[in-house]
């Protein structure tokens, strides 16, 4: 019942609190002071995360505020309330929040999805910028393309080459200046000062003439939103459920991957079986408060073999590469897992095919081996 309790807890929060380097540290905030240095790449999930030193790879965040100050050797992905960025050598930054705050120059691309996206005048963007958002200031210079929409885009800064977006207002403030060609859709016509340089052709296309375009548009920004959303959590709670529950995420593996078919066809019974039993349950006073009981270990069941399947994933890959029919994973099998497994999902029928089959063997493992703790045959 103590294992059932912390697996709950650990779903309600979704954003576990630690952050994983080398190794898992557990608070509800991270800071990596100035003279601090993690080698490799930053794993975190935390309720503030706040880097002024050097990490020497990406850092991987979900979180409520990300501050960083720091220097960061790598790349960003980062999903968070508010997102501060002044730190330097960054490289590809992807980004989702509520608001976003770049002030430092980064070589690569620049994707975000947010309310409220700041560029500011000491900003860098040294590749594109890809978006998605409430509304865009950029003050400062994007060397590549911008590419995206927005419910308004106030540019007072350089972009190096073509803007081709999709947008409510427009603004190209006096200090503006496009290399590239100017290509909008927007219900009316921007705005722009006579100061403003557009160094190509400038086109506006009325939103009426482009409505399914737009609106297929907006669905892919949202999808793309979700996904990365989605890979973020995924991704920090099966970091967070691996090394908070070691024992417990191996014991899960070795008896997933021992009993392969087996734990696939206890799933696929728990999958069907449950929510009938849980409705037939339904139908008495007594047994409506079992059903209700039995509805919520479900949604706990599914979540975690949602978060086991890519743990799972990873693990038999890594059996497989290394020759080790023993190996029980690391966080590089779990990382490894994790991204093959939201990769392969987003291929049509075979790709939901396979993550369906792990998921199964996730479900069936962690179903019976959460049967065994509760008739005390395991202990961890």
């Amino acid at each position: 019942m103590k294992r059932v309790i912390i697996l709950i807890v650990l779903i309600v929060t979704i954003t576990p609190s630690t952050v994983f380097a080398a190794t898992a540290i557990n608070q509800d905030s991270y800071n990596l002071k100035a003279n601090e240095q993690v080698e490799g790449t930053l794993y975190a999930g935390t309720g503030a995360l706040n880097i002024k030193g050097v990490v020497g790879g990406d850092v991987v965040a979900g979180a409520g505020t990300v501050d960083i100050s720091g220097d960061v050797n790598g790349d960003l992905l980062i999903g968070a309330g508010t997102i501060n960025i002044s730190g330097n050598g960054i490289e590809d930054v992807r980004v989702a929040g509520g608001q976003i705050n770049l002030s430092s120059q980064i070589t690569g691309d620049l994707l975000v999805f947010g309310g409220t996206v700041n560029i500011d005048p000491s900003a860098v963007v040294g590749g594109d910028l890809i978006c998605g958002a409430g509304k865009i200031n950029i003050d400062g210079m994007v060397q590549g393309a911008i590419i995206g929409g927005a419910g308004e885009i106030i540019i007072s800064g350089e972009v190096g080459d073509d803007i081709e977006i999709i947008i409510e207002d427009l603004t190209l403030e006096d200090t503006a200046k496009v290399g590239g060609d100017l290509k909008y859709t927007a219900p009316h016509k921007a705005t722009i000062s006579s100061s403003a340089i557009i160094s190509g052709q400038t086109t506006y296309t009325e939103r009426s003439t482009e409505y399914f375009g737009g609106a297929i548009s907006v669905v892919l920004g949202a999808s793309i939103v979700g996904w990365l959303i989605k890979f973020i959590t995924l991704l920090v709670a099966a970091l967070a459920f691996y090394f908070i529950l070691k024992g417990y995420s191996r014991n899960i593996v070795n008896s997933g991957l021992g009993g392969f078919w087996k734990q696939l066809l206890i799933g696929l019974i728990i999958l069907i079986i449950t929510p009938v039993a849980a409705i037939i349950l339904f139908s008495t006073l007594i047994g409506s408060i079992i059903g209700v009981v039995l509805a919520l270990l479900y949604v706990v069941l599914m979540f975690m073999a949602w978060i086991y399947s890519g743990i799972l994933l990873g693990a038999w890959l890594m059996r497989f590469t290394r020759k080790d029919k023993k190996f029980a994973g690391d966080w590089v099998s779990v990382l490894v897992g994790v991204i093959l497994i939201q990769l392969i999902s987003l291929i049509p029928i075979v790709g939901w095919i396979f993550a369906f089959i792990f998921f199964l063997v996730a479900l069936g493992s962690v179903s019976l081996t959460e049967w065994k703790l509760l008739k005390g045959e395991l202990q961890f």
